[in-house]
């Protein structure tokens, strides 16, 4: 059976003198240690025996620690009994993508192990022992799994290869039954590793061992990083025979010191030429053997598999990049076994040429964790610079991560920021990804000196509570946390996910209107039991003042912002922040409060604003209300919500929007949704009346049988996939009426509006219109989905890609007719600290604004990123100036393929844009080179076809780049600081 390695999750479990010591008094017979090994991921492992039992208690002393993870890594999950009362204990270290070959215990005690699958053989409770039968695993896990079947690669038995029993048979989870019987022999093999009982376990945790690993020192200034040397045929990393790697012929390159960094002021590149290898490498102290090190790294490469790491005498390839983009930054994090690795060892990167690498921020931990122990940071990820301006308040956004045991753990964390006199810090915003924990009375200020010159310092402490704050959690790599992974690179493809958990936001202000400043920061924790004080080494950033143009109000052009109900409370001067940069509505949150919802939806309307819409759920409450979960083909009941459902969750809604018309709130967006389809009665019974309105001389069919061969009933099973948009719709005409003639109760004259972001009103979906017909009457706005993520697999974070989404949207609802607006909804370009686009994150804010501009979008939300920036917003108001100032073309005008590319070469069809609007002799063209991440100086060429003479015009700038006539119509447009030019073309007189 071929195993993948990247899946490879191996459990060690062993007996040890540690853990006999803790033992002793409750075991007397010799323990077995037993080893599972298997290509699929675990969660929870326990063996089950015949008819297991679970025991609910687990004493203390059966506890097993595994240096350095402690009270986390491992944990004990159940005791089970056989039969005869003979008890399997399992504990585990968790697998992970690139686990190595060590990791969970198990301590399985019986009576004369030596004795296994022998006859007449008596255990402790005096009875014959059976042969040692193995009836399947039980997998019980907090999350979906989703590998139902656990395959059993490799076995082992108080160091002893297990045999003889059918490799590749399916062992199934404790839900699915029991499986095949499996009688072992015992053979050979070789020993394992050893524990650490919790008395002996050490407070204190190595730090990175690699020295210089941001690649910031060079303190003989030669020019080059302390700590680290390039790789020469002196010193060609060796594998395991002490054999080298890699041939010392071939190796060739450069390699520079870059000022440039992935979030600091430097890097490390190289340049290799094709057939040659190059790399750099350092030394690392303090390795224990058998010993689980995490290593994490920042890159770059041009081909997957092109960069190596070598560690301990293992290579371990480097898959991920950004596909459609080589020089955007990608990190990686694995886990590696130092085996028979003690004392010093060497850590290499390796490059494979042709191409350019680059690399920062590598980082070794031992244990699990891609932070260390006992420790807490705040980083400034992706960016060195950051931008604040005098024209509003500008917020800078901080990623933060935490790992202490839980006995450990500090009563509360200290965030640090100092800021020259130039800058005045205004507020703060912390949140986990979905939840606020601001305590706006923990920040104070003091005036501090930093080489003699004044500094503010704001300090944020953030206590431990159960409702916010920070929480003692673990981070290990690999691990989920609230969905995200941390270091995966694999959530959505090409495009992968980097976690800074957790989001920091500091709201700044400034009076200077130009220059550059310098600021730091750091958090610090109080000491707790045997662990003491601690704070992380204080970063530096840079402060640059730009200016934000000041965006009229468009008339119909709808441009929505998501912001959290607690920003209105620490952002100053929202009203005009937000007016300048064109903002006509808000999104987010409803504020629970609902007297200071009714002050602030209010003072929005006076400020200007169209209003806000907060997020919401029809269909949410169905685990709540077990009446109105929808029901399979199968008749069983659904985790999901029936449309035709209207008792007290259906009930609940409808006052949850009252409570809303209260707040001064009069619109909401329908936020997602769970799957719709239900054959119950009531829903069929809709469908039959949808179904004979559409088709009335077709034979009705009921849709249990249809949806059993759906092939043969096409056009049922057309209307069924499409109809619960429509019986969606409808539900929410019932709360509209409901909702509306509260508010005439309440003296209040205005409709309650509804917008849209839900699975069922898919645009490029739906087949059969009329199947939705109510939607049109009920529906203002629809946000279309899939949402134009950065993340998601199928934009690649390339603007190009999202503009043909939207354009893809557009198309669909005009061919059927249906007049339901088009407000795509767009997340920041970087967004939960995961720089995951194909251009500079801040720049792609306006190049995928614009882009669904062109394709005929009738507005835009952006979705409230917790790391959205200064920059974003820039890059916003730049956007929306265009729009404004072109509002008629985009929204009046329509979309037009006579204007193509000239010689584009295949390889560049996805990479370059081009997308033209076009109202009576004026035509808007959007003209833009995604091939390179660096603005580099790029020519386009384009022929715009005409009848007569025209002027074609740089639209931001107004200024003249060329003349068309119906002979000379190829236009040449440089594309140089960003990386796409929007072009008005117009008769020339």
């Amino acid at each position: 059976m071929k195993i993948n390695k990247f899946l490879l999750v191996s459990l060690l479990l062993i007996s040890s003198p540690a853990f006999s010591q803790i033992n002793n008094n409750c075991l007397k017979e010799k323990s077995l240690s037993l080893t599972i090994s298997s290509h699929k991921r675990w969660r929870w492992v326990s063996i089950r025996m015949k008819k297991p039992i679970k025991i609910d208690h687990i004493p203390k002393r059966f506890g097993m620690w595994f240096t350095p993870d402690a009270d986390f890594a491992l944990k004990p999950h159940v005791v089970f009994q056989d039969a005869q009362g003979e008890t399997f204990r399992f504990l585990y270290q968790m697998g992970f993508r690139g686990v190595p070959d060590s990791g969970g215990y198990l301590e399985v005690p019986l009576s004369k192990p030596e004795k296994i699958g022998e006859k007449n053989v008596r255990g402790r409770n005096g009875n014959i022992d059976p042969p040692l039968e193995f009836v399947g695993l039980d997998i019980p896990n907090r999350y979906p799994v989703h590998h139902k079947t656990v395959i059993i690669d490799n076995l082992t038995i108080d160091g002893k290869i297990a045999e003889g029993f059918q490799r590749g048979r399916r062992w199934y989870v404790a839900d699915k039954g029991g499986a095949e019987k499996v009688i072992i022999k015992l053979v050979s093999s070789p020993p394992a590793a050893q524990f650490v009982p919790p008395d002996q376990f050490q407070w204190k945790i190595p730090d990175n061992l690699i020295y210089n690993s941001d690649f910031e020192l060079d303190q003989n200034g030669d020019g080059l990083p302390e700590g680290w040397r390039a790789v020469t045929k002196n010193n060609v990393p060796n594998g395991t025979e002490k054999k080298a790697l890699f041939s010392p012929e071939a190796i060739g390159g450069l390699h520079r010191w870059e000022t440039k960094g992935q979030g600091s002021l430097h890097s490390m590149s190289f340049k290799v030429s094709s057939g040659k290898w190059y790399g750099w490498q350092t030394t690392v102290e303090k390795i224990r053997p058998n010993t689980i090190y995490s290593i994490t790294l920042w890159y770059k490469q041009p081909r997957p598999y092109a960069m190596h790491v070598v560690a301990f005498e293992k290579i371990y390839s480097l898959k991920n990049m950004f596909k459609e983009q080589p020089e955007h930054w990608v990190r990686m994090s694995m886990l590696i076994d130092s085996g028979p690795c003690s004392g010093q060892g060497e850590i290499s990167i390796i490059c494979q040429g042709p191409g350019k690498f680059w690399i920062d921020h590598v980082e070794l931990y031992e244990g699990t964790s891609g932070i260390g122990y006992e420790r807490a940071r705040m980083m400034l990820y992706y960016y060195y610079d950051v931008e604040i301006s005098p024209d509003m308040i500008s917020p800078v956004s901080f990623g933060y991560e935490h790992l202490f045991h839980r006995q450990t753990a500090p009563e509360y964390l200290e965030f640090v920021l100092d800021l020259p006199p130039q800058v005045e810090g205004k507020g703060y915003w912390a949140a986990n990804p979905w939840r606020d924990c601001t305590d706006k009375t923990t920040l104070t200020k003091k005036i501090i000196k930093r080489n003699g010159e004044p500094y503010s310092r704001y300090v944020v402490r953030m206590p431990f509570s159960a409702r916010g704050g920070y929480k003692p959690f673990t981070l290990p790599v690999g691990y989920r946390v609230g969905g995200l992974i941390r270091d995966g690179w694999n959530r959505y493809g090409e495009v992968g996910v980097y976690s800074g958990i957790t989001s920091l936001r500091w709201f700044l202000n400034t009076n200077e209107t130009e220059g550059q400043f310098y600021g730091y920061y750091f958090v610090r924790w109080p000491a707790r039991g045997q662990r003491s004080a601690g704070h992380q080494p204080e970063r530096e950033f840079r402060m640059k003042i730009v200016r934000i143009p000041e965006v009229p109000k468009p008339e119909r052009f709808l441009i929505a912002l998501d912001i959290k109900a607690r920003e209105f409370k620490v952002r100053p001067d929202w009203e005009k922040d937000f007016r300048r940069i064109g903002v006509k509505r808000f999104g987010g949150e409803a504020p629970k409060d609902i007297s200071w919802s009714k002050k602030i939806s209010e003072a929005i309307v006076k400020s200007g604003f169209d209003g806000i819409w907060p997020w919401t759920w029809l269909a949410k409450d169905y685990a709540k209300y077990p009446d109105s979960r929808g029901i399979g083909i199968d008749g069983k009941k659904l985790n999901s919500y029936s449309l035709s459902y209207r008792g007290p969750g259906f009930k609940d809604f409808i006052e949850r929007l009252k409570r809303y018309v209260d707040g001064g709130v009069y619109q909401v967006i329908l936020n997602d949704e769970v799957s719709w389809k239900s054959f119950d009665p009531r829903s069929s019974v809709y469908f039959k009346k949808v179904f004979k309105k559409i088709y009335p001389d077709e034979p009705y069919i009921d849709p249990i049988e249809f949806e059993k061969n759906p092939q043969k009933f096409p056009k049922h099973h057309a209307i069924w996939n499409d109809y619960f948009g429509g019986m969606y719709a409808q539900a929410i005409l019932e709360v509209k009426k409901e909702v509306e003639k509260y508010m005439r109760s309440k003296g209040i004259n205005q409709n309650f509006r509804f917008s849209a972001s839900s699975t069922g009103l898919f645009m490029s979906k739906i087949k059969i219109p009329a199947a939705i017909q109510p939607a049109q009457k009920v529906i203002e706005e629809v946000l279309i989905q899939p949402y134009i993520y950065w993340g998601y697999k199928s934009f690649k974070g390339n603007p190009k890609r999202v503009g043909d989404a939207i354009s893809q949207s557009v198309n669909s609802s005009k061919k059927k007719g249906i007049k339901i607006k088009n407000i795509p909804l767009i997340s920041p370009g970087l967004s939960y600290t995961n720089p995951s686009c194909q251009l500079d994150p801040r720049s792609q804010m306006k190049y995928q604004i614009l882009e669904g501009a062109l394709a005929g979008m009738d507005g835009y939300q952006v979705y409230a990123g917790n790391d959205i920036d200064l920059g974003d917003l820039r890059y916003m108001a730049l956007a929306n100036g265009l729009i404004v100032k072109y509002e008629d073309i985009i929204l009046n005008g329509h979309s037009i393929d006579d204007i193509t590319f000239e010689g584009l070469p295949p390889e560049l069809k996805m990479l370059r844009s081009l997308r033209a609007r076009r109202l009576g002799e004026r035509t808007l063209i959007w003209a833009a080179d995604y091939t390179t991440y660096e603005s580099v100086p790029t020519l386009i060429k384009i022929r715009v076809p005409v009848d007569k003479a025209m002027v074609v015009l740089d639209a931001e700038s107004g200024l003249e780049i060329d003349r068309l006539t119906p002979r000379k119509n190829v236009l040449n447009v440089e594309v140089k600081e960003e990386r796409g030019r929007l072009l008005l073309v117009q008769p020339a007189s």
